[in-house]
């Protein structure tokens, strides 16, 4: 009775462990909820598909994201008789009469000289190159990318691409496969075969083996990066689903392209039959709400009735986008005002927004008082619903897209040419600035301008953010009248922005 204890307690504290290393049971499932809700978010050009560990809800150390992104330019049929003809798609025919099993090349159908650099000649005509396609690719993205055997990936590999091409039907291989019985299989004869090669004869020693890794404790796992800290571990379930609930989501990118997507999310929040469900799928309606005035198909009009109607569409759905996270939605909000030049509403949002924001980030607190603030934020949060949780501990960058109009004269050029993503911190000091310079209250602009400067070192989110602190300082100091130090705050950006991702050279070139 002792022994059964013992194991039961051994195998409940090591269910625990992998909870805390892989996630629990509702963990993993908003997860792949969350990735589910993200895929939806693609327009039906751009067809991403999640695969790997983060795709099964895992967040094992050391892995990396994995996409597959299909193509919709080409359409792959396994021989030319199945071949239907539109004018969206080009076909491609499959052959394997000279591949390796499990391999095929693909050939034209007809000749397509728009896109002859992507093929090569052999001695059944021209076929599709793999090499030549990932080239083709790899040239589309606006930071350093690397091939990786199929993918294409990041220069610190945590992120690997798979550009696909999509066939509708099932090869001819497959086909008998897919129309098999179950219920036969597998068949008397295989099982015998399976006795036959030794199991039953090697059940003992299985179960030897067995017994002894369990008396060696489950030190199997040491050698595994992920698990190999295991007999060291506290089990706190309750913390590490707090924690690890908002991290899922925070973690993945997530952009809807077309507003009118949000008519489906709205349709899969009325059908929800779970508070998780209902919470993921009102947060990413959030998320839509906070590009919906850059997104809407409003013309531009000198009429003061179209404008005003413009401005209560863009200022509805910001006000619904607050609700994405703890401060970014609150911030473009900050901006809308300041865009209107409604400057003193501006303000007070921010310094709503600015009391939410981490206190260790702002102030610079030792690790031990930002861990008992920490611990206290957790023990209220544990009391609030998912939705609450992820709004209170999430905080997105803020991203603006191209040519937007709730964005600051002063970055218009940042997003002259592509969208532009900030950290919040910097860009919420800069506002402030921007709101008191055009009060002509300098008092706070030096204040505001000594607050960003201090930003510098602290936004270390990702190079477009992290070069944005910089960027902000120069506008202010060529607003200020100090062309000087304005110019050498553009040098520094422009000397480390190798793929010109900002707007520093461009602004180097406009200060005299």
């Amino acid at each position: 009775m002792g022994r059964i204890s013992k194991e039961k307690c051994e195998s409940l504290n090591f269910y625990k462990y992998l909870c805390q290393k892989t996630g629990s049971k509702e963990v993993v499932r908003i997860r792949r909820l969350n990735l589910d809700v993200v895929e939806m978010g693609f327009n039906n050009k751009l067809k991403v598909i999640h695969s790997g560990n983060k795709a099964e809800g895992l967040d094992l150390k050391g892995s990396d994201e994995d996409i597959m992104s299909i193509n919709s330019l080409y359409k792959v049929y396994p021989s030319e008789t199945e071949v239907v003809f539109d004018s969206l798609t080009i076909p491609l025919i499959m052959n394997t009469d000279e591949t390796l099993p499990c391999f095929a090349q693909l050939r034209l159908l007809d000749e397509q000289k728009a896109f002859k650099y992507m093929w090569e000649n052999n001695n059944l005509g021209g076929r599709f190159s793999s090499e030549l396609f990932r080239l083709d690719h790899l040239s589309l993205f606006p930071y350093e990318m690397k091939i990786h055997g199929p993918c294409l990936s990041d220069m610190n590999d945590l992120l690997d691409v798979a550009f696909c091409l999509k066939c509708d039907q099932w090869i001819f291989q497959a086909r008998t496969w897919v129309s098999r019985p179950r219920s036969p299989w597998p068949s008397p004869k295989i099982i015998s075969k399976i006795i036959s090669c030794g199991v039953d004869m090697n059940k003992e020693k299985l179960a030897t083996l067995l017994e002894q890794l369990y008396e060696q404790g489950v030190n199997c796992f040491a050698s595994s990066e992920t698990l190999q800290d295991y007999q060291g571990q506290f089990y706190k379930l309750a913390e590490s689903f707090i924690s690890g609930n908002p991290r899922s989501v925070q973690d993945t990118k997530f952009d809807i392209q077309d507003i009118k997507k949000i008519n489906l999310l709205h349709k899969c929040l009325r059908h929800s039959r779970t508070g998780l469900s209902r919470g993921l799928f009102a947060l990413y309606i959030s998320k839509v709400c906070r590009s919906a005035p850059d997104t809407a198909k409003y013309q531009y009009s000198l009429e003061n009735k179209q404008q005003y109607s413009k401005y209560k569409y863009d200022l509805i759905h910001l006000l619904i986008g607050i609700h994405s996270d703890a401060i970014s939605g609150w911030l473009t909000l900050a901006s809308f005002f300041y865009v209107h030049k409604n400057y003193f509403a501006s303000l007070s949002v921010m310094k709503y927004a600015l009391q939410k924001y981490p206190e260790r980030k702002k102030t610079g607190r030792t690790l031990p008082e930002y861990a008992f603030i920490q611990r206290h934020d957790l023990n209220i949060i544990k009391k609030e619903k998912l939705y609450t949780e992820l709004k209170a501990i999430t905080i997105d960058n803020l991203i603006f897209r191209k040519n937007s109009s709730i964005i600051p004269k002063e970055l218009q050029l940042d997003v002259s040419k592509s969208h532009a993503i900030y950290d919040p911190l910097s860009f919420a000091y800069f506002l402030n600035f921007l709101c008191y310079y055009h009060l002509q209250d300098m008092t706070s602009c030096r204040y505001y301008l000594q607050k960003l400067r201090s930003t510098i070192n602290l936004t270390t989110v990702g190079k477009q953010t992290h070069l944005s602190s910089p960027i902000f300082c120069g506008i202010a100091y060529q607003l200020m009248g100090d062309t000087y130090v304005a110019r050498q705050f553009f040098q520094q950006t422009a000397k480390f922005d190798s793929h010109n991702v900002t707007s520093a050279v461009q602004r180097l070139s406009s200060v005299i």
